[in-house]
């Protein structure tokens, strides 16, 4: 990654910040890492700050003929067990709760995710239906760490972004089993007390006076949204811690592409033009442009027809623009990234 020097009227909505911008008074109007919004391009204007410096994202393309998954199976199934013995433990209103090696277990990740070359999403395997409290709140902290690794986010906030994603549906554990296993809607009564499982899970964690208070309010912010519309506190925009945004974005992401009791899991570019459409309505937009560059909406191996007629198969990906891949096709070979007139039109999913 490069840094470099724009001024201020060339900034465009894609880049993030590489250095904090202080105003004269030492206050940080823009923090390293923040993502550009026209928003705050207009208020470093106001404050007479003349450029900014950023980051850039080396532009030779790389071919990639394989996609590693975030973690390894074993590491995953160590982690699931300590998500679910911590779980437990609160439930169990233990002394002996242990926060301290999912904490490394955290920052490890953090660290084997920082040193990727390349750090993709791809749909997984995954099974969720016996487990899935567990293993969505492990996916959803993999994911949230990067999210933050991909915003430039420090070490210490990517652990913490991990920490909050493992833990951020503690509060379930106050809901009973049979409405969190409904098949079918929820009445006004049973989605209440969904509802009160963000605050619920700011009040358990609140007690263990060693946790990092953000770890707490992503907890409780996870299902704000950016309009106002969330819960419990229904706050806004900035109102919103912004790891527990980011956490939020990679709750949603998790939840829809992933078999529910209540209907099958989405495409991935089912669920990238739901999180999409709510970009700065629903979630942060750093948070979207984020997941933006690690999701992988074609994946290697997927059957695909073409806008000229032709049909092939995912071959590899281009490391400069995940929906371009190089398609092998009936005759050789067909790199989308260097034939812009010719799009995919169908997957053997559909559209």
């Amino acid at each position: 990654m490069r840094i470099k020097e724009i001024a201020v009227e060339s900034l465009q909505s894609s880049m993030v910040a590489a250095k904090d911008v202080l105003d004269p008074g030492g206050r940080v109007l823009l923090a390293a890492g923040r993502l550009i919004t026209p928003d705050l391009r207009l208020a470093l204007q106001r404050y007479g700050v003349a450029k900014v410096y950023v980051q850039q994202q080396s532009r030779e393309n790389q071919r990639l003929a394989r996609v590693e998954p975030l973690i390894t199976g074993a590491a995953r199934i160590r982690l699931m067990r300590k998500v679910r013995s911590v779980f437990r433990a609160f439930a169990a209103e233990s002394s002996e709760l242990d926060m301290e090696q999912l904490q490394e277990l955290s920052y490890a990740v953090a660290d084997e995710l920082a040193r990727r070359s390349h750090l993709l999403l791809v749909l997984e395997d995954l099974s969720y239906v016996t487990n899935y409290l567990y293993a969505h709140s492990v996916q959803v902290g993999l994911i949230s760490i990067a999210l933050g690794l991909a915003l430039g986010l420090s070490r210490q906030e990517m652990a913490i972004l991990g920490m909050g994603g493992f833990l951020h549906d503690l509060g379930k554990l106050t809901v009973p089993a049979h409405i969190l296993n409904k098949a079918g809607k929820f009445n006004r009564e049973e989605f209440l007390q969904i509802q009160g499982h963000a605050a619920a899970g700011y009040r358990l964690l609140r007690k263990e006076q060693a946790l990092d208070t953000r770890v707490m309010l992503i907890a409780l912010q996870h299902h704000e949204r950016y309009d106002g519309s969330g819960y419990p506190w229904a706050i806004t925009g900035g109102n919103i811690h912004r790891l527990a945004a980011i956490v939020a974005v990679a709750d949603v992401y998790d939840a829809l592409t992933t078999d529910r009791i209540y209907r099958k899991r989405l495409s991935i570019r089912e669920a990238m033009a739901i999180i999409g459409g709510g970009e700065g309505r629903l979630f942060a937009p750093e948070a979207v442009q984020a997941l933006k560059k690690l999701v992988v909406p074609y994946g290697l191996g997927e059957a695909v027809s073409l806008s000229d007629g032709r049909r092939g198969v995912v071959a590899m990906l281009n490391s400069t623009n995940w929906a371009l891949p190089v398609v092998r096709i009936a005759d050789g070979w067909l790199d989308l990234l260097e034939e812009p007139q010719v799009r995919i039109v169908h997957t053997e999913q559909g559209s």
